[in-house]
C-alpha cells in the first residue's frame, strides 16, 4: 500500500478506533499532569497525528503529552508498524499474526502457558479453573491489537 492510499485510509481508521470514554479520561489526565488546557491537548493530538502518524489513542498510550517532538519521533506509530508488516510479511503470515487463536495453535510448542479458545474449550477451561483455583484470568479477543480488548477478570471468591 502506498503512502497516498495510507493518508486516505488511515484518518478514518484512527478516528474510528477512538474509545470515547477512555479518550476523554486520558484528555483529563494529560490536562492534570501537564497543566494544559483541553484545547492545547486536542491541538497536540492533531499535530502528532499529522507529524508522526500517531493515532489519537496512541498519543495517550505513548504519553506523548509528556514528550518533546524529538522524543516522539522515536516511537513507531500504528501506521508505520502497519507499513512495515505489509512490506515484510506475506498476506498469509499477516493473517496468521492477526488471529491469536490461529497463532497459538500454530506455535503451541513455543507457548509456555495454558490457554483456551472459548466457547469451544469451555469444559476444559472450567476444569482448569477448579483445579488451579485461579483468582484472576486474562481474556483476549482473537483479533485485538496492541493490548486492546484485553480484560483481567477476578474469579468469584468461591474459586480463590
Amino acid at each position: 500500500m502506498n503512502r497516498r492510499v495510507d493518508r486516505v485510509l488511515y484518518p478514518p481508521w484512527a478516528i474510528r478506533s477512538i474509545r470515547r470514554g477512555r479518550f476523554l479520561s486520558y484528555m483529563q489526565m494529560a490536562e492534570t499532569r501537564n497543566g494544559l488546557s483541553r484545547r492545547i491537548v486536542a491541538a497536540d493530538v492533531l499535530g502528532s497525528f499529522l507529524r508522526h502518524d500517531t493515532a489519537p489513542m496512541d498519543y495517550f498510550y505513548f504519553q506523548f503529552f509528556s514528550l518533546n517532538d524529538a522524543e516522539r519521533s522515536q516511537y513507531v506509530s500504528s501506521l508505520q508498524l502497519h507499513r512495515f508488516q505489509v512490506r515484510m510479511n506475506s498476506p498469509e503470515a499477516r493473517r496468521l499474526a492477526q488471529n491469536k487463536v490461529e497463532s497459538l495453535h500454530k506455535f503451541s510448542p513455543f507457548v509456555h502457558r495454558r490457554w483456551f479458545h472459548l466457547p469451544r474449550d469451555t469444559q476444559a477451561f472450567l476444569a482448569w479453573c477448579e483445579a488451579t483455583q485461579c483468582s484472576r484470568i486474562v481474556l483476549k479477543r482473537p483479533r485485538g491489537v496492541a493490548g486492546r480488548d484485553v480484560r483481567v477478570v477476578k474469579v468469584r471468591s468461591g474459586h480463590s
